[in-house]
């Protein structure tokens, strides 16, 4: 890791974009990389799936995808993302959508495009609690299961059926 960030700190961002394309960056080097590169190595480390970020890291790409929508639209496909951050990805995807209706639809059928986004990421944000609640009651259930000892292989087809 020495070696990569001394080469992202002196070398330019055609170096720092293929350094970014690595099969596996650690956080201390797309610390760097995220710090010294342009907006080309920014967007290829967020497609990077083999790209971990600190939390530092992260929070530098979340703010530069405020104003960039290409990498904001890379982060979402990101599956490593800590679910306290997703509402935060989530509101800059929706200032993102906003944006470009506010230019292409002002209003739609009376209703400003804010009441629109606020519609939809609430109904998002509500499936999402959901979808969560009923993760932790099956995890729950599972686990009651298996320390009174009736976690069986029949069981178990049978919650899959």
């Amino acid at each position: 890791d020495d070696d990569l960030i001394k080469l992202a700190r002196e070398k330019g961002d055609d170096h720092r974009l293929a350094m970014s394309r690595r099969q596996s960056l650690s956080p201390p080097v797309t610390d760097v990389l995220i710090e010294t590169g342009d907006e080309r190595v920014a967007i290829t480390l967020a497609a990077n799936q083999g790209a971990r970020f600190s939390d530092a890291g992260l929070s530098q790409l979340l703010d530069r995808a405020r104003e960039d929508e290409e990498l904001g639209a890379e982060l979402e496909t990101r599956t490593d993302i800590d679910p306290g951050r997703l509402s935060e990805l989530l509101g800059i995807a929706r200032d993102h959508v906003k944006r470009r209706l506010m230019r292409e639809l002002p209003t739609y059928h009376g209703l400003t495009v804010d009441q629109i986004l606020d519609d939809v990421v609430y109904a998002m944000q509500r499936e999402e609690h959901l979808l969560l609640g009923r993760y932790e009651a099956s995890l729950d259930v599972t686990r009651r299961r298996a320390l009174a000892g009736e976690l069986t292989e029949t069981v178990v087809v049978s919650w899959i059926r």
